[in-house]
């Protein structure tokens, strides 16, 4: 699960130190995503908080992903049913054992929420760069 940030505008000024700048900004805006991607994320253990980090890829764009296999249900939600066994089993909240033919995760939207709450503050943070904005954040799943 992840985030991709794409980064347009007039790259012609300032050429020889552009390649440096966009990839400070990128990161800072890359950054400013991860934590609040961080912040927002469910905290029983802080397993799923810590996993999210950001990455530059090239001049114009980078994203933020986990590589956490139930980092995509905890946002989006679904159900799990067991893949080699009758039943799943898990520890209960009275610490004993629960069997269950499937379990129902309702999806917080704390990924989706981070993001879009972030945008703002990226937009700002691209534009006071010169000009160069912030053209695509898009969400992906996998």
């Amino acid at each position: 699960m992840y985030t991709r940030i794409y980064l347009e505008g007039d790259t012609s000024f300032h050429l020889e130190t552009l390649p440096k700048e966009n990839t400070r900004l990128l990161r800072m805006a890359l950054y400013a995503v991860q934590r609040n991607i961080r912040a927002a994320a469910p905290k029983k253990s802080g397993k799923l908080a810590r996993s999210f980090y950001a990455h530059v890829i090239s001049l114009e764009e980078g994203y933020v992903e986990s590589d956490l296999p139930y980092a995509a249900i905890q946002n989006y939600g679904g159900d799990i049913y067991p893949r080699n066994r009758q039943y799943l089993r898990f520890w209960g909240k009275e610490g004993d054992w629960v069997y269950a033919k499937h379990v129902h995760i309702p999806g917080s939207g704390y990924f989706d929420e981070a993001v879009a709450e972030s945008w703002p503050m990226v937009d700002v943070l691209l534009d006071e760069a010169g000009g160069r904005m912030a053209t695509g954040m898009g969400f992906y799943g996998r």
